[in-house]
């Protein structure tokens, strides 16, 4: 009798195996960039019905160097009966500006 057919198996002759696609995104700098300015380097094509690459995102706050933004925070010196000058008072920084927090603040009289 004859053998009966078989279904074709991933790797038989010209049956590709089934690979997803591999690789990594460029990483996320201070400037946290668009998805439209990130890279994607392949380092293995998707084959048969592997997954595709993904598809990039933004870089968000927290992600690689890309930091929170933070405002400047802290507390100007008292000022007291010898009405001080701007320059003669201090300012007490208690937290510093990250990303695209607002600076700190400069004296006024």
């Amino acid at each position: 009798a004859c053998p009966t057919a078989t279904d074709c198996g991933h790797g038989d002759g010209q049956c590709v195996v089934d690979q997803d696609c591999q690789g990594t995104w460029s990483v996320c700098t201070t400037a946290c960039e668009t998805a439209g300015q990130r890279t994607f380097t392949q380092t293995q094509a998707t084959q048969g019905n592997g997954a595709a690459c993904p598809t990039a995102t933004d870089c968000g706050h927290g992600d690689g160097q890309c930091v929170v933004d933070q405002d400047c925070q802290g507390t100007w010196s008292v000022c007291t009966t010898a009405c001080e000058t701007a320059g003669q008072r201090t300012f007490t920084q208690t937290q510093a500006t990250q990303g695209n927090g607002a600076a700190c603040p400069t004296a006024t009289d």
